[in-house]
């Protein structure tokens, strides 16, 4: 616990300082940089399971309110009774969308992604197999100051592992930070 938590201060300062020496936009040339964390609850036929993950991501706007770009997961299940858990590993593309001004420091924005990656199951029946994903999430981004965000989002996740006939659906919650770099450089003369 106090080797996370000096983690976690570690990564605050970090986006402190890089919050310090950027302008945030959601303006064409930009780029975006940050991730999420959830918790979730999950079902697939009597199959009940909880899960925490960790999201990173980066991309870039490229046209304004609109960021394409890549992210990872990395997440971590517990099915109910199992003395195991499962941790899945993935990438993929994400494609999102800055649509709705709420005030005059938030926006609504809505986010869809694919995924590849590999599972590896703990416990009796410890195993290693393939899958692939999909998410479409939406949520507030709340602009702490002109360049981060903090972002909560619903979302709704597919998940089809290699040889199962049912995908695993998941409705859950994000909390996540976003780092807007603004990178075009000063043409004023």
């Amino acid at each position: 616990p106090k080797q996370m938590k000096k983690k976690i201060f570690v990564l605050v300062l970090l986006i402190m300082y890089f919050t310090i020496t950027v302008i945030a936009q959601t303006d064409k040339g930009n780029w975006l940089l940050g991730g999420s964390a959830g918790f979730s609850s999950s079902k697939q036929g009597e199959r009940k399971a909880t899960s925490i993950n960790f999201s990173p991501n980066a991309g870039y706007f490229f046209i304004n309110n609109l960021a394409g770009g890549i992210s990872f997961d990395l997440s971590n299940y517990k099915v109910k009774g199992s003395d195991g858990s499962t941790t899945d590993l993935s990438i993929g593309p994400f494609l999102r969308y800055y649509f709705l001004k709420l005030a005059q420091r938030a926006m609504l924005f809505g986010e869809g992604s694919f995924g590849f990656g590999s599972y590896k199951t703990t416990g009796t029946y410890g195993s290693t197999e393939k899958f692939t994903s999909w998410m479409l999430a939406a949520g507030p981004a709340f602009f702490l100051n002109e360049h981060t965000a903090l972002e909560l989002a619903l979302y709704y996740n597919s998940l089809k592992y290699k040889g199962d006939s049912d995908a695993l659906g998941t409705i859950g919650f994000l909390v996540g930070f976003q780092i807007h770099l603004n990178c075009k450089k000063n043409k004023a003369k």
